[in-house]
């Protein structure tokens, strides 16, 4: 963005994004008018660069009184930099269509933000034609879509899968990590009959993102390609969270890994709203 910390031109980076996919129709341009009514915002509509014709993506700022933070982030993100409101949230708004099926994906910097908006939006009867995304991670990490095809360009890889054990007595969780996890000697052993007879499914998984891009100067591109890297990490309940570099300048990556789920088939309606689950997290 700028070199600025504070104010209009800041950006909350640096940090994992909460995002929400719903899909039906609306549009990103319905989702910000909307949310004028809850606060400002302040910040002209900023496309994030995407190549594709398939997405919309936009940054914008809305102006909330309330604190969402604490420390030098709260200073960060107050509008004089002092760490007193108002201040200014960093928020996404993507739109991914194919053909009549319209996907809105929404990032928000903190949990409870996104919890806030979402119910306000509820409220207003917004959401009322939209069904909440999340992935048949079953589906997903199913032996015969490893590896993801890559989508537009962007190569995605399972660096991590979560299990949650209810029917075994000296079970709670197992995590799987690493560039290959499905030949951990554990699942090998273990864990792959479970899950592939759908006995245990996938509670959680993290995709390792990656996409080649042309870096341009005076709109001549310049070889070799900028690659772009980040890790998206995945609930059976429809939360996404996303992790955002120095100036959130890999933002580009979300739609096209919604898209690449989506074409390979794995997005499915959830019942309720996603953020629920991580507003009973926060109570705790």
């Amino acid at each position: 963005m700028t070199e600025r910390i504070c104010g209009i031109n800041s950006v909350a980076d640096a940090r994992y994004y909460h995002f929400i996919v719903v899909k039906g129709s609306t549009s990103v341009a319905a989702y910000w008018k909307e949310l004028r009514g809850m606060g400002a915002i302040e910040r002209p509509k900023v496309h994030v660069g995407v190549e594709s014709p398939r997405f919309t993506l936009e940054h914008r700022k809305l102006r909330l009184d309330r604190s969402y933070a604490r420390g030098e982030v709260a200073q960060r993100l107050s509008e004089e930099g002092r760490g007193r409101p108002p201040f200014l949230y960093d928020l996404f708004a993507c739109l991914v269509g194919f053909g009549k099926d319209t996907y809105l994906v929404f990032g928000f910097p903190f949990a409870a933000l996104a919890v806030e908006v979402i119910d306000y939006l509820f409220d207003r009867g917004f959401l009322k034609n939209t069904e909440f995304q999340g992935v048949d991670l079953g589906r997903l990490l199913s032996e015969d879509r490893r590896p993801l095809p890559t989508y537009e360009g962007l190569g995605s890889s399972v660096v991590g899968v979560q299990f949650v054990v209810t029917d075994d007595k000296s079970l709670t969780a197992v995590r799987l990590g690493g560039h290959d996890p499905f030949h951990a000697q554990i699942y090998e052993l273990f864990l792959r009959k479970k899950f592939e007879e759908r006995l245990w499914l996938p509670d959680q998984c993290v995709l390792a993102c990656e996409r080649q891009v042309e870096r341009k100067e005076d709109e001549k591109a310049i070889s070799p390609g900028l690659a772009i890297r980040s890790r998206l990490h995945i609930d059976k309940f429809g939360n996404y969270k996303f992790y955002m570099h120095s100036s959130c300048s890999n933002a580009a990556l979300m739609p096209y890994a919604i898209a690449q789920i989506r074409a390979a088939g794995c997005l499915q309606k959830v019942q309720g709203n996603p953020l629920r689950r991580i507003e009973q997290e926060l109570a705790d």
